[in-house]
């Protein structure tokens, strides 16, 4: 049994067992991240229904309105003065 330790079917067989735990350990890492980025995607899309009421008084509505009128009418007239 001397040399054992040298023989080619040894070597070889060692080599796929270190090859294996390499893998299993690669496996293992790529399924928490999976786990970790499922998790991330989850969280960044956390979307929420709401509704607002919102009450305008006429006159502020009449003023908008009027305000919106009146520069809309500027813009007219200083195209048609070109």
């Amino acid at each position: 049994m001397v040399g054992f330790e040298r023989h080619t079917f040894y070597e070889l067989m060692l080599s796929y067992y270190r090859a294996r735990n390499h893998l299993c350990g690669a496996d293992h890492d790529i399924d928490v991240l999976r786990r970790e980025a499922s998790d991330a995607v989850d969280g960044c899309w956390t979307t929420v229904d709401e509704q607002t009421t919102l009450q305008v008084s006429r006159i502020a509505a009449q003023a908008t309105v009027e305000s919106v009128f009146s520069v809309s009418t500027q813009l007219i007239l200083g195209i048609q003065s070109l």
